[in-house]
């Protein structure tokens, strides 16, 4: 009878022991889940900041250009105590919109990295969307993936990776 009763008792700490760990497990799950989808928040939080930096600064550009109907216009490069750091020259089309950086002779090429203001992200390429010989917009790439395409002809940003 005393074996049984201990037997008993080592089948009961095994049981507590194996649902506790059991649990511990679950819960460990469920912060994992919790804190990647976090994560996964915030980076899309930067990607569509950056999407919105963009988008203000072309229409800055555009804005100047409107003022004063320049092949280039001059941004100031703002540091984050809103002090100038350097100026970037922007070469714009007939329609007011950037298309290039001064002395860069490739279409599309450097404007996000100075168009933004979280400085090169990694993972981001960009390729020049043509129709015939007339350059018609900019698509921008994370990862090798869609991210979002800028039209030189409205300066519309249309945001395509989900």
């Amino acid at each position: 009878m005393r074996n049984q009763q201990q037997v008993s008792r080592r089948l009961s700490r095994v049981y507590q022991l194996l649902i506790s760990g059991l649990l511990i497990c679950v819960f460990i799950g469920f912060f994992i889940y919790y804190i990647s989808q976090l994560f996964n928040t915030v980076n899309d939080v930067n990607l569509h900041k950056a999407v919105a930096e963009f988008h203000h600064s072309a229409v800055a550009i555009h804005g100047k250009w409107l003022a004063h109907k320049q092949d280039t216009i001059t941004l100031e490069q703002v540091s984050t105590q809103m002090q100038v750091v350097g100026q970037q020259q922007f070469v714009v089309n007939r329609f007011g919109w950037p298309t290039g950086l001064e002395g860069d002779g490739a279409p599309c090429q450097g404007l996000f990295a100075r168009m933004q203001g979280q400085g090169n992200l990694a993972g981001v390429s960009v390729k020049p969307i043509w129709a015939g010989q007339a350059l018609v917009g900019c698509e921008f790439l994370f990862n090798e993936r869609a991210w979002f395409r800028f039209d030189v002809h409205t300066g519309q940003v249309a945001v395509t990776l989900k």
